[in-house]
């Protein structure tokens, strides 16, 4: 817990056309960080980085997306559904190692989507369906878990990252509408749907309100624009 600062800059060193700024890491926010920075240039590449006296996060790149009216050509790619939960007593994920995510850095794309699923509150690995992680200490554990991975982790520090939710960030066809069950435990659903919100604005910076929930468009360029529904804040 504790105050940081933040930069962004248009080097590596950060040293050149530094943006800075705060950020404030909590207990009742698991301790993860978030600033918004505005004023960028489009089309251009930044670095930037979290600190706390000696203590540093790695450094992370992305490239800002190109006015409107540009014609550029976007490359981007999209993946979903992690869980890199491990069998009882072993530490490898039983799934994958997340290949498909290292992949994704290796073609150096303009931004990638993780599309849902960013965790299995309840991971369906062979013969251990349970625990569910129901409460928000145990979802933010889930995210810690696949924070674990370092194709994660690769992707998430080499370029724009939009995150959004699907299911699994509350439990397997979630819908607020309903009650969820687990072993007996009756669930309201927006009960459910409360925690599963908190937990993943938590770990993903998203920007998100009770009218629209995470609907939100992005253009890039003249030739692309990207739009993101929300299935799980509106179920009618």
């Amino acid at each position: 817990s504790g105050r940081y600062a933040v930069v962004v800059a248009r080097n590596k060193r950060l040293t050149k056309g530094r943006r800075t700024g705060r950020a404030r890491a909590r207990r009742s926010h698991d301790n993860t960080v978030q600033r918004r920075i505005g004023r960028l240039r489009p089309n251009t590449r930044y670095w930037f980085r979290f600190s706390r006296g000696r203590a540093r996060s790695d450094r992370g790149t992305f490239v800002t997306a190109p006015r409107a009216t540009q014609d550029r050509a976007i490359e981007f790619a999209w993946s979903g559904d992690q869980d890199f939960n491990s069998e009882r007593g072993k530490r490898s994920p039983f799934w994958n190692d997340g290949g498909v995510l290292r992949q994704m850095r290796a073609e150096r794309n303009n931004f990638n989507v993780m599309l849902g699923d960013t965790i299995y509150a309840d991971s369906e690995i062979p013969g251990r369906l349970r625990p569910i992680a129901l409460s928000v200490r145990q979802k933010w554990a889930k995210y810690r878990i696949n924070l674990r991975n370092a194709g994660l982790r690769g992707l998430r520090r080499s370029a724009g990252f939009y995150s959004h939710w699907d299911d699994h960030e509350f439990v397997n066809d979630f819908s607020p509408a309903e009650n969820s069950f687990d072993n007996g435990v009756n669930v309201n659903g927006r009960t459910l749907l409360r925690r599963g919100m908190k937990a993943f604005r938590d770990y993903s910076p998203v920007r998100w309100s009770r009218r629209n929930g995470l609907y939100r468009t992005v253009r890039w360029g003249r030739n692309l624009e990207l739009f993101f529904l929300d299935q799980r804040s509106f179920r009618s």
